[in-house]
């Protein structure tokens, strides 16, 4: 798993309370609708925040209805990898629904761009309005965006 396999990620605001969120790996979809029983935008800005701040391991869990989506990322030499499982009750660990590896830097640049054009297409009121349980994640979008901001001029 040393290789960096080509990567994009998307987040979109479906119907009032739903989320499609899709990953590409390589020649692999996944696209995953997540609801607002979990605070999926938050929990996916600090888990990848945490993981490009130097944590060897962090989880984030988009709820589904039924089941939730684990993402678990880990740091492997000078990359990510990124795993997303299903767990709906029909195996023990999940289902593998994809997995990617990439840069720290592509990985975070890619979710804060999501994040960010969450707050430009909805900004604070329309996204409550929306995702209902849960404000915009500013704290969350704001850390991850300096990190992207502070660790982008030192990459060739």
């Amino acid at each position: 798993m040393g290789d960096s396999v080509p990567f994009l990620f998307t987040y979109r605001l479906l119907r009032h309370g739903w989320a499609e969120v899709t990953v590409k790996s390589g020649e692999r979809i996944a696209p995953m609708v997540v609801s607002y029983l979990s605070d999926a935008l938050c929990d996916l800005l600090d888990a990848v925040f945490g993981i490009v701040d130097g944590e060897d391991q962090t989880e984030a869990v988009l709820e589904d209805e039924p089941g939730e989506w684990v993402w678990t990322f880990r740091r492997t030499g000078g990359l990510v990898n990124i795993e997303v499982r299903l767990l709906d009750g029909s195996h023990s660990k999940g289902r593998e629904v994809v997995s990617a590896a990439t840069t720290a830097l592509d990985l975070a640049t890619q979710v804060s761009e999501e994040s960010d054009h969450l707050l430009r297409e909805f900004g604070e009121d329309g996204y409550r309005e929306r995702w209902i349980e849960h404000p915009f994640p500013m704290a969350s979008h704001l850390r991850l965006a300096q990190w992207v901001a502070s660790n982008s001029h030192h990459h060739t």
